[in-house]
């Protein structure tokens, strides 16, 4: 199938690569030409806009870093082209989902929200986990596609399903990373050390518990900010698992402020002084 891909950044990228494992012919377009530099080499063609990329398709997919680029692109898009599926693969949220569907459906065009869940590993080694919002009768068309990335969860045929379910994934990832601090915390109220309980809780959680010891930083990266180039997008949380530097970090916070009698949400506060007298 000759597909439409925006947005070629750490997570386009590797999706858009897999398309092309899969035989797929593309059509690309990203504002930082050293993205397209991979899949240019493996065959793709390059569009030299993303208006233009719509042009040449059937089916569009787009991995864009924030719901304002994705509306941008999506209302972009003209009216009796050939184009008649635009997937958005970001995460935008459900209005705007509904917002870019609504608009499109004005142009025959179907706006089919498809965000996904699984980091930049998953996108390269096909693990994604793929939340489809689309019509009925696309389904048949689109799902094939779409498991290059993953496994497809098909959530309804009504705009922003997807998105929805994207952002109950990352409120329960969210909510992993603070109840995880706050069993950290109360074992360092416990005399546990901050590391080590960090790395068990990841450990139980199946999460990979990496080497302790202080690793240098990166260099910083030249070019745009973060937000530009088709990175991954968007959203008011991305849903990342808890790191064990991360756990650690908030966990002493908490162990200092139930050292100065503050508590923590989950553990109360810290006990008095043995012979003190009572609050």
């Amino acid at each position: 199938m000759h597909l439409g891909f925006i947005g070629v950044g750490k997570m386009g990228g590797p999706m858009a690569g897999r398309l092309l494992d899969a035989a797929h012919t593309l059509t690309v377009f990203d504002t930082q030409p050293a993205a397209l530099k991979p899949l240019l080499q493996r065959g793709a063609r390059q569009a030299a806009s993303a208006a233009a990329v719509a042009s040449e398709v059937e089916t569009l997919l787009v991995s864009l870093p924030t719901p304002e680029i994705v509306r941008q692109v999506a209302l972009g898009i003209a009216a009796g082209g050939k184009l008649r599926n635009f997937i958005d693969l970001s995460t935008t949220g459900p209005r705007v989902a509904r917002e870019i569907a609504a608009a499109l459906a004005l142009k025959g065009i179907a706006g089919i929200d498809a965000p996904v869940s699984g980091g930049v590993a998953g996108a390269e080694k096909g693990t994604l986990a793929v939340m489809l919002a689309c019509p009925g009768d696309r389904r048949p068309l689109l799902e094939p596609v779409l498991r290059v990335f993953g496994k497809v969860f098909y959530l309804g045929d009504q705009p922003g399903l997807g998105q929805t379910m994207k952002l109950c994934n990352n409120l329960l990832s969210a909510t992993a990373l603070a109840i995880s601090t706050e069993a950290v915390v109360m074992g360092v109220k416990a005399g546990l050390d901050p590391s080590a309980g960090a790395r068990i809780v990841l450990l139980l959680r199946g999460r990979p518990v990496r080497d302790p010891r202080p690793r240098p930083s990166p260099p910083r990266r030249s070019g745009p900010p973060p937000g530009e180039g088709g990175r991954e997008g968007g959203g008011p949380m991305m849903g990342r698992s808890p790191s064990r530097s991360l756990i650690v970090a908030l966990a002493g916070a908490g162990a200092m402020a139930c050292g100065s009698g503050e508590g923590s949400p989950a553990t109360g506060p810290a006990p008095a002084p043995r012979g003190a007298p009572p609050p």
